[in-house]
């Protein structure tokens, strides 16, 4: 009987433990990619409106922007989320900027100095993990 019921909690405790890594993964991810997004330039909002995140790989940075656009014109679609709250561990999460020119902003171009959005948001990924793991702690009640 004492065994059984050890056997319980073991399984009870991985478990958990399983829900708490996803929860972390999901929201490490999640952190990673607001930080991204907060960091590009907004002029029309185009470059920010065109993350794309997947399960299945980078999406082709081939959209051009709209001729006439105005400033603040475009809105970050939060539909990128859903992308991510369907991701499970070991999968890769794809944030891809489909702007045919997200290149030019991350790396600079033409004299201007490159904005780094995407990989100083990649540098920061242990600190938005530790951040992940916190909240998911808190949200748990450990």
């Amino acid at each position: 009987m004492v065994q059984q019921n050890f056997a319980a909690q073991v399984d009870a405790f991985v478990m958990q433990t399983q829900r708490g890594m996803l929860a972390a993964f999901r929201t490490a991810a999640q952190f990673v990619i607001e930080d991204m997004i907060d960091r590009v330039p907004v002029d029309t909002g185009f470059l920010r409106a065109s993350v794309m995140v997947s399960l299945d790989g980078a999406r082709p940075p081939d959209r051009p922007m709209p001729a006439g656009s105005k400033p603040k014109q475009y809105e970050l679609n939060p539909q990128y989320t859903l992308s991510i709250a369907g991701a499970e561990i070991g999968n890769t999460i794809w944030a891809s900027f489909t702007a045919n020119y997200g290149a030019h902003v991350e790396y600079g171009t033409n004299g201007r100095q490159g904005r780094g959005m995407v990989r100083l948001a990649a540098q920061n990924w242990p600190a938005h993990v530790a951040r992940a793991a916190d909240e998911v702690r808190k949200q748990s009640g450990a």
